[in-house]
């Protein structure tokens, strides 16, 4: 089976939305600068939490530092995150986050779904760019050492032509 835009623009606009899935495992500590960070892909994806800043470094000198809806606080589970990729994003679409597990596939209501309802903030550094910045929370607590967050970062965005 295929399929036909009835449309050109339709079409076009089609081949344009690319969808970036970026996992991830926040590990916590009882101090804030024992958390551990690892990325999937960790040249694409960056985070920041109370206490481990992997974002500021991988700015460019010509960056502004972003403002994020929320400070990273370990004991809620806030935490900020960059994503860089080698084209320019003109629209970011969506952004959500969601567990990954056996048990949370099949419990939608684990899902943390992204928006301004709970703080996410789309800043595309430098107006169309390659840098999209967002605040997540997890159901999480990062101040204890048992709990490690599990995740995927999705984002969906418009790419320039």
């Amino acid at each position: 089976m295929s399929y036909t835009a009835k449309s050109a623009s339709v079409d076009a606009q089609q081949l344009l939305v690319q969808r970036l899935v970026l996992p991830f495992t926040i590990t916590g500590a009882s101090s804030s600068t024992g958390v551990v960070i690892k990325c999937d892909v960790p040249d694409v994806l960056f985070l920041r939490t109370q206490g481990v800043d992997q974002i500021t470094a991988a700015l460019a000198p010509t960056d502004a530092v972003p403002s994020f809806g929320d400070a990273p606080v370990d004991s809620t589970g806030v935490f900020n995150m960059m994503v860089v990729i080698s084209e320019t994003m003109v629209k970011v679409c969506s952004a959500r986050l969601y567990r990954r597990g056996a048990t949370i596939a099949t419990s939608p209501a684990q899902l943390v779904s992204l928006g301004t309802a709970t703080g996410i903030v789309q800043l595309l550094l430098g107006g169309n760019s390659d840098k999209l910045v967002l605040s997540g929370e997890s159901d999480l607590s990062m101040a204890s050492g048992s709990n490690v967050y599990d995740a995927c970062l999705e984002v969906e965005y418009i790419v320039k032509k």
